[in-house]
């Protein structure tokens, strides 16, 4: 290695930063994701209650559509999943791939 290759090389002061910065962000998402699920827990729960500033937030407006706020739950959770246990590693590909006993011979992607 060159001298010029060395001194790309980050240092491990460098690399605690990067660590702290992706550490900051998962917690954000995490604190995203949760703030959002809120949101949707209540506007379902104003629609069970029928409780009008539950589900507009603000009164006057217009309120959320319970849909909006299932969906909401849903990006939520999902968001909150990338964080789970074998986040940092890649998906298993092909899973979801019939086997080869399972395909049609004529199948253009046997």
């Amino acid at each position: 290695m060159s001298d010029h290759d060395r001194a790309r090389i980050a240092p491990s002061r460098e690399t605690d930063v990067n660590r702290r910065l992706a550490s900051s962000l998962e917690s954000l998402s995490r604190a995203s994701s949760v703030l959002v699920a809120v949101v949707g827990l209540v506007a379902l729960l104003g629609w069970q209650l029928d409780v009008e500033l539950l589900t507009s937030g603000l009164p006057g407006r217009v309120a959320m559509n319970p849909t909006t706020a299932l969906a909401l739950i849903l990006a939520a959770g999902s968001l909150w999943m990338q964080h789970g246990p074998g986040a940092n590693h890649p998906p298993q590909r092909g899973w979801a791939r019939p086997s080869r006993s399972q395909r049609s011979s004529s199948s253009p992607w046997a």
